[in-house]
């Protein structure tokens, strides 16, 4: 294990502890300014995780979902962090939230860590070693049609704000079966080979950072809806098992 996954992990195991913690709790959440959700669980374990990384790594640049760019003054290396991603579903006492960690390193995502405590599944990925779920290697399906395939989707509202709406709609109506899981899981589900095609109108880097690196270790492709890479402005995504790419594209560019 490098020392980048083994800080990652063990950073991901405290932020667990926390958020479960708040979680059994019944949380309250306050409002942001960008009108969503943030609780003390998400802010006590962004600074746990924040400190670890700082600790291992004090030249790494770190950019949180509640606090921001902060320290480190390398270029190299950014950690980008979601301490709980689905804070709607955990502050609604709906399992289905998370912990993220990811590592960008001169333009590429390195490694990736998606956490899901009341599931009892922990995703991670590094370069150029697979990804894995509890340890055990998972790889994303070979469905090769579009009328085969299952796809998640996020908010339909989303889709229209930005003038996509017929198109996620018809692509929605060629896929063979459809769903709105949201947030992290359906990239579990990806990653694992469960479902197909994942694909988001309204995200933040940090919501996906780690899924970057998990779906390519797990044999899929990423990109923003206009096609292009990963970047940490990204305001989209679309997350396939790689052999549909191209077509799930192509519905989305027509």
């Amino acid at each position: 294990m490098s020392k980048f996954l083994d800080v990652a992990l063990k950073a991901i195991s405290v932020a667990e502890k926390i958020t479960l913690s708040s979680y059994h709790k019944r949380p309250r959440a306050r409002l942001k300014s960008d009108n969503t959700p943030v609780t003390a669980a998400d802010r006590t374990a962004e600074r746990e995780i924040a400190a670890i990384i700082r600790e291992a790594f004090p030249e790494h640049g770190i950019l949180g979902e509640e606090f921001g760019r902060k320290g480190g003054r390398s270029v190299e290396f950014m950690w980008l962090i979601d301490p709980i991603d689905g804070t709607k579903n955990f502050v609604g006492q709906i399992p289905l939230w998370g912990n993220l960690l990811a590592l960008w390193h001169e333009g590429e995502m390195i490694l990736g860590v998606s956490n899901m405590p009341m599931m009892g599944e922990r995703l991670w990925a590094h370069k150029g070693h697979g990804a894995f779920l509890n340890g055990k290697r998972v790889r994303v399906s070979s469905t090769s049609r579009l009328d085969q395939s299952m796809i998640s989707y996020g908010s339909l509202g989303s889709f229209k704000q930005i003038g996509m709406e017929p198109r996620i709609v018809e692509l929605i109506q060629t896929c063979k079966r459809q769903r709105a899981f949201g947030d992290l899981w359906p990239y579990h589900l990806l990653a694992c080979g469960k479902l197909d095609i994942v694909i988001e109108a309204a995200i933040k880097s940090v919501d996906v950072a780690p899924f970057v690196c998990i779906i390519r270790e797990a044999g899929g492709a990423t990109c923003d809806l206009q096609g292009n890479p990963f970047d940490f402005g990204i305001s989209s995504f679309v997350a396939t098992n790689g052999r549909l790419h191209q077509a799930v594209m192509r519905r989305m560019s027509s």
